[in-house]
C-alpha cells in the first residue's frame, strides 16, 4: 500500500439536451461510454418514436458505444485513449449508421468469432460463474477493458491529444 499512488484525473464532460453531464474519466470506461451513448441518442427525437422504434434506436446506440468501449478504452497510463469518443460530430456520424428498420452489423474493430463471444459472456451477469454447456467450466469474473495502444479513430481521424 505504501507504493500505491493515487492520481487525480480531469472528469469527462458533455451535454445532453441542455443538461451538463460530468462523469469519471478513464481508466473507468463508464463515463466515456455513457456520454457517447447520450451523444448518439441526442440525434434522435426519442419522444416522437413509438416504443419499439425507440428501444431499437437505444439498443443500437448502446451496441455502437460498447464496440468503441471494448476497442478504445483502457488505462491512459498505458494506452492512447482518444478523447474524441465523446465529440458531438463523432456521435452524429455513429447515429447516421443506425437504420431504423434493420440492425446494422456490429462493428468488430478487427475482433471476430470466439473473442467477441468471450467478452459478451464475461460481461453478462446471468452467465457469470455458471458452467457453460460446451466446456463445463464456469465463466470467469467480468473482464476489464484491455489497454491496446491506438492512434486513430475507427473513421480514420487521428487522436486529438
Amino acid at each position: 500500500m505504501r507504493t500505491t499512488m493515487s492520481e487525480i484525473r480531469q472528469a469527462v464532460e458533455s451535454s445532453y439536451r441542455g443538461y451538463e453531464v460530468v462523469s469519471f474519466p478513464p481508466p473507468s470506461s463508464g463515463g466515456v461510454h455513457v456520454l457517447e451513448m447520450l451523444n448518439i441518442l441526442e440525434n434522435f427525437d426519442l419522444k416522437a418514436m413509438d416504443d419499439v422504434t425507440r428501444l431499437h434506436v437505444m439498443a443500437e446506440a448502446m451496441k455502437l458505444a460498447f464496440a468503441d468501449r471494448t476497442h478504445w478504452l483502457g488505462d491512459p497510463d498505458f494506452a492512447n485513449v482518444p478523447r474524441g469518443l465523446i465529440a458531438k460530430d463523432y456521435a452524429a456520424g455513429l447515429a447516421r449508421k443506425i437504420i431504423w428498420n434493420t440492425p446494422p452489423p456490429l462493428p468488430s474493430h478487427g475482433c471476430a468469432g470466439l473473442a467477441d463471444g468471450f467478452v459478451q459472456e464475461t460481461h453478462h451477469p446471468f452467465l457469470r460463474g455458471r458452467p457453460r454447456r460446451a466446456t463445463g467450466w464456469p465463466a470467469p469474473p467480468p473482464s476489464i477493458p484491455v489497454s491496446v495502444p491506438r492512434s486513430s479513430f475507427p473513421d480514420g481521424r487521428r487522436d486529438e491529444r
